[in-house]
């Protein structure tokens, strides 16, 4: 790709190679960006559309190698769905890095060119030449649109074309989104009530792990989707009078469908933030109660050591034993006082 990159900046007029050179180092770097702007000068001319929507696409197994690369890495890479063993049907689930990306620019209206990247290679449309296969000469799809328009009712005006690209894009993003929100949804539901009669963790620290790797991924997904988010809503408040004021009143239509999907990735975006805020008050449960005890404990006036920072170490070490051997159910202490205390089974201190 980077090699494909240098070879189309070289092709360009001098006029056209910032602008395109910035649009390929944002698809590299998986940038959330929709953006207008009209300025002359030095180093820019005439007007520029631009668009970039990363997100996440989950597919069952086997896994897909993106061919391409940067550096010596695949340009794209891809990881394990977490839970596998909390789901309804066991499978095996993959989310892939994708994006999308456009660069419309031009002197005017009348005469502009369109640059258009998207990532297929984990399977998500098919090739580019299918959309002309058993076509004439001048026929077949529009790509761009992802085979929902053809070419010949091409839409001429650029910011229109834009319009329709971004309503196209958001809402393939969006099922993407949906689809892997919901199936890993499913399986932090599952894992939520097998952990919830859990008064501590082992001594392998399992879910405390588990609960690391979901909070992380967790923050990977609404981050990723809050910048699309964040992104449209920047340029609708800044630029939407290019789109409104002077556009046509049929491009109304687009606006109102981009802004449901707008609204569908909030919702899924709360929803994984709400996932999150559980989790983590679970996980502060397994990790937090023995420094808290110790740092309250050293806090009060009448106790201070000669030597304070080794009495709060050794406090702390103490602490979190005695909430260990509370906590797990493999030491023989605590099966020993749970025949003592009549079988009660929350013992522990968080």
């Amino acid at each position: 790709m980077p090699a494909g990159a240098l070879a189309l900046v070289a092709t360009v007029s001098l006029r056209t190679v910032i602008p395109l050179r910035d649009f390929l180092q944002r698809y590299l770097k998986r940038e959330h960006r929709f953006s207008v702007s009209t300025v002359s000068g030095a180093e820019s001319w005439g007007y520029f559309l631009e668009f970039h929507i990363p997100y996440y696409a989950v597919r069952s197994g086997p896994t897909v190698l993106d061919r391409r690369k940067l550096g010596s890495k695949p340009l794209r890479t891809y990881d394990e769905l977490p839970l596998k063993s909390f789901s309804s049907d066991g499978e095996t689930l993959y989310f892939y890095q994708a994006q999308t990306s456009s660069l419309c620019l031009g002197p005017d209206e009348w005469f502009w060119t369109e640059y258009f990247l998207v990532d297929t290679y984990f399977g998500s449309e098919r090739g580019l030449h299918k959309y002309f296969d058993d076509c004439k000469y001048g026929e077949g799809f529009d790509p761009p649109l992802g085979g929902q328009g053809k070419l010949t009712n091409a839409r001429y005006d650029p910011r229109e074309y834009w319009l329709m690209k971004v309503n196209r894009r958001m809402a393939q993003a969006t099922r993407e989104w949906f689809a892997l929100v919901d199936a890993f949804d499913e399986r932090m539901k599952s894992y939520r009530n097998t952990i919830a009669g859990l008064s501590g963790d082992d001594v392998d620290k399992t879910h405390t792990k588990t609960l690391g790797c979901l909070i992380a991924k967790i923050q990977l997904f609404a981050g990723c989707i809050g910048g699309t988010i964040d992104a449209w809503r920047e340029l609708y408040e800044t630029k939407h009078p290019y789109f409104t004021t002077f556009g046509k009143p049929e491009w109304q239509v687009f606006l109102d469908r981009i802004d449901q999907n707008v609204v569908e990735l909030s919702r899924l975006r709360r929803l994984l933030l709400a996932r999150q805020d559980r989790f983590e008050s679970r996980l502060r449960h397994y990790v937090a109660f023995p420094l808290l005890f110790s740092t309250a404990l050293f806090s009060v006036n009448f106790i201070q050591p000669a030597h304070p920072i080794p009495w709060f170490l050794a406090t702390l070490v103490m602490t979190s034993l005695l909430n260990y051997m509370l906590a797990s159910h493999r030491i023989p202490f605590r099966r020993h006082l749970r025949r003592r205390l009549g079988g009660s089974a929350n013992l522990s201190p968080v």
